[in-house]
């Protein structure tokens, strides 16, 4: 008995559950037991209580003799968020996301990428090429491509070297002339 109340006092305080008592409470009722007793894996509270008592087979309570009956009303249940400061929320997709995610420093650039008109495939590239993260040839090269010569990964606009990040950006004959004939038509 005095196992299953830490394990109630953990699963209400929200802290984690001893290990040694999820293994004995696993012996027991497990996905097998819980069938045999006429249950499922989705029976809620309410369907192993019979008015203020437990309803499940009498091994069960030769495990957790004295187990005290829950207090069913029929109000509806509220789900609750418990923030990295340990501050209990109701609960939003929202909040949960803001918690979740790393954080980091504002970038510079993020204001040319992210912006509210912007078109997601676009800023989605745009921010490739602020990581760097671009399939350009010499990243493609470490995937292992069989069958082709190094020496034929040029690049498709000057054809003089291998595409990069710093060559098409930077080295490239035709990559400003291209970029200001785009500013000039647009």
């Amino acid at each position: 008995m005095d196992s299953f109340l830490q394990i109630a006092r953990a699963q209400l305080l929200g802290g984690p559950i001893p290990r040694k008592y999820v293994l004995e409470l696993a012996k027991v009722i497990d996905a097998r037991s819980i069938a045999s007793a006429g249950f499922n894996m989705s029976s809620s509270v309410a369907d192993i209580m019979e008015g203020n008592r437990w309803k499940w087979p009498p091994s069960w309570n030769d495990y957790v003799p004295k187990l005290e009956s829950p207090s069913l009303t029929s109000s509806s249940d509220s789900l609750f968020w418990r923030d990295r400061d340990d501050v209990f929320h109701n609960f939003s997709v929202s909040l949960a996301w803001e918690d979740l995610r790393s954080r980091a420093d504002r970038v510079s650039w993020s204001n040319i990428v992210w912006f509210a008109g912007q078109i997601p495939k676009h800023a989605f590239i745009l921010w490739l090429v602020f990581m760097k993260k671009l399939k350009t040839q010499d990243r493609m090269q470490n995937w292992d491509i069989q069958g082709r010569d190094p020496n034929e990964l040029k690049c498709l606009l000057c054809n003089t070297q291998q595409d990069s990040h710093g060559h098409l950006f930077f080295d490239c004959p035709y990559f400003f002339p291209g970029l200001e004939y785009c500013e000039n038509e647009g």
